[in-house]
């Protein structure tokens, strides 16, 4: 699971987090490959996601309730 700032969210790293969550607080989480983390900036923190969290970003993925803004720095909150 990969936390963070919404600044730290580059398109780069928006297009290979798994089942995307912006935050009311200015943050985002989501699955993201351990391979992918380079991608990702120094003031996200990634730690193994509990499996409810897990289980949540895939059904956020398969079209649940994600939202994909124009641009990360423009928040959209899902609920």
């Amino acid at each position: 699971m990969a936390r963070g700032p919404l600044d730290s969210l580059t398109p780069e790293a928006c297009a290979r987090l798994v089942g995307r969550r912006l935050t009311p607080g200015g943050t985002f989480e989501g699955l993201i490959r351990t391979s992918d983390t380079a991608v990702l900036g120094p003031r996200v923190v990634l730690e193994p996601p509990a499996l409810d969290e897990a289980v949540a970003a895939l059904t956020r993925a398969r079209g649940g309730d994600e939202q994909h803004p124009a641009t990360p720095s423009i928040p959209s909150f899902s609920r």
